[in-house]
């Protein structure tokens, strides 16, 4: 190399020390950029833990009813949050007041069961939804979902909620007939009775088979409304007259019972027909009116000739046998005629015993005395004097 020219080293010294320069200028510019990119990497690793840490916080940090009432807001349903934080806090005065030891009190409160809050948003939401356009229909489906949802849980405070809100929400129904109107006053006479409110469940009741006659409305078991109708009117009037004849008024549940049976000939089950039957006889015979009585037991007694009516025992129907109604019948007539309320004779009567309704289940002395004309029963006062709801049954057996 030191024979090489002078010049030529010179050139050959400054070429390397340039291509040195050039490498270090790319090495140091490689691992700048080798820096940036491993910063930028960490960086949106940083950006996008710290994205995922806060949602993950928001979500794990807060209730879950905390959780749905952020989401309600945020989509702007602010009256179903209002329902739901004011049937919770409903819920937890009630369950304050009552105080540890009571069956609310042991009850999971409502804000810690995720899926009823769940149902709660899902439902009412679309509710809402459909109420801001006027669609009733769509607002009482979801009520209703909500209520069967509740009840079958066994949520009853909640059902009957939801029940009174269909209720609400049905009277803005009027392209339907007023069939939704018809069972929402089923509904809430069902909640009615449920709580002893006999009176209100009459009314509603009342205004259920109102609105379904002549309608051939069918529920999910195929049965028509109006039977329903007739049949709810028959156990709420049975109810009430059994309340009546507890506090001795005899006379009113005598007509409550008028109506029952009424409502059990209209809804065309001769069980309940029967059973109608029998406890008006047994409501006559309470008021010491033996001949009413019968008198009031012959709709049952045709029902049995005709075999529409079979007691057994097993159902409880052998309270529809007659027998026992006619000894205690007898009884009473025993009673009469030891109080001297019966005279011999057959040309200044009234009212014979030949108008009892079976002529067999009289004894041997009394078929003989009737044979002959020889004995007669003379009618009381009170007898002479029937009542309006006697005169109604009279009417309703022939």
């Amino acid at each position: 190399m030191s024979a090489l020219p002078v010049q030529v080293l010179k050139k050959l010294s400054a070429t390397l020390q340039q291509a040195n320069l050039i490498s270090s200028a790319l090495g140091s510019e490689i691992n700048r950029l080798r820096l940036i990119n491993d910063k930028n990497a960490k960086d949106y690793l940083h950006i996008d833990i710290k994205e995922f840490s806060k949602r993950e916080a928001a979500v794990y940090r807060s209730s879950h009813k905390q959780n749905i009432s952020i989401e309600m807001l945020q989509e702007g349903y602010h009256k179903s949050f209002s329902e739901i934080f004011n049937l919770i806090e409903k819920r937890k005065c009630l369950r304050e007041a009552g105080g540890p030891g009571s069956d609310i009190w042991l009850e999971t409160p409502l804000e810690e069961q995720h899926d009823k809050l769940d149902q709660l948003q899902y439902f009412l939401t679309r509710a809402e939804a459909a109420q801001r356009t006027g669609r009733y229909e769509e607002v009482y489906r979801n009520q209703l979902s909500l209520a069967q949802f509740f009840k079958n849980s066994g949520d009853g405070w909640l059902s009957d909620h939801f029940f009174e809100c269909c209720f609400n929400s049905a009277k803005h129904i009027k392209l339907d007939g007023g069939k939704k109107e018809a069972e929402s006053h089923a509904n809430l006479g069902l909640v009615r009775e449920k709580h002893g409110q006999l009176e209100k469940a009459a009314e509603h009741y009342e205004t259920f088979h109102h609105l379904t006659v002549g309608r051939i409305w069918k529920d999910e078991t195929g049965r028509t409304q109006h039977t329903v109708a007739c049949e709810n009117l028959w156990r709420i009037y049975t109810l009430l007259a059994d309340k009546m004849l507890e506090n001795k008024e005899h006379k009113q549940a005598i007509r409550s019972l008028i109506k029952a049976f009424e409502m059990a000939k209209e809804g065309g089950d001769n069980k309940i027909k029967g059973e109608s039957a029998y406890r008006l006889g047994l409501a006559y015979l309470s008021t010491g009116n033996p001949q009413s009585a019968i008198s009031g037991s012959r709709p049952l007694r045709r029902l049995i000739e005709q075999d529409q009516v079979v007691p057994k025992e097993e159902d409880g129907a052998q309270k529809c046998c007659l027998p026992p109604l006619r000894r205690r019948a007898r009884e009473k007539r025993e009673q009469q005629r030891n109080s001297n309320n019966m005279r011999r004779g057959g040309n200044h009567h009234d009212v014979t015993l030949s108008t009892t309704p079976d002529f067999k289940q009289l004894d041997a002395v009394q078929q003989q005395a009737i044979s002959l004309g020889e004995e007669v029963v003379v009618p009381s006062e009170e007898e002479l004097q029937l009542t309006a709801a006697e005169k109604t049954m009279m009417d309703i057996n022939t």
